[in-house]
């Protein structure tokens, strides 16, 4: 006996930023076939939502998944536009050699080898400086 259902998936960024541009085209097809078709994609599910009907005796699940670029903005916390005022770390190379991180006051006088990248230094002290204020928020 044959299985006659279809997942058909859209991929797709969701929030008005990606409307309608080449990043929600996914999104964008199911919800026109899902619209023409009289289906509704409101259960969640697979980290997306997702809705079922049946077409001409096949089962169709249609799946709005969400990329990965939208799962890592959660991840990735405030971004703030590059002006000026907004580093996160100054570099001083005369008179004498410092480079200090602004958010965490972490520094070193090691400037040469935080440009060739030797960052942990300062991405642990930034990772410490998170987990102190989840600390800080959850006593609260």
């Amino acid at each position: 006996m044959q299985d006659n259902s279809w997942l058909i998936v859209g991929l797709g960024n969701p929030g008005r930023e990606y409307e309608r541009t080449r990043h929600n085209c996914g999104f964008r097809a199911v919800e026109l076939l899902a619209d023409t078709l009289g289906c509704k994609i409101d259960k969640a599910k697979f980290q997306g939502l997702y809705g079922q009907t049946v077409y001409n005796g096949t089962k169709l699940f249609l799946l709005k998944q969400q990329e990965e670029e939208a799962m890592r903005d959660g991840i990735r916390g405030d971004v703030k536009d590059i002006a000026w005022g907004s580093q996160i770390r100054s570099y001083v190379l005369q008179p004498y050699t410092m480079v200090k991180d602004t958010r965490t006051q972490e520094e070193t006088s090691d400037t040469d080898g935080v440009l060739n990248g030797n960052i942990d230094r300062f991405i642990n002290a930034y990772l410490k400086m998170q987990a102190n204020k989840g600390l800080t928020q959850e006593a609260q």
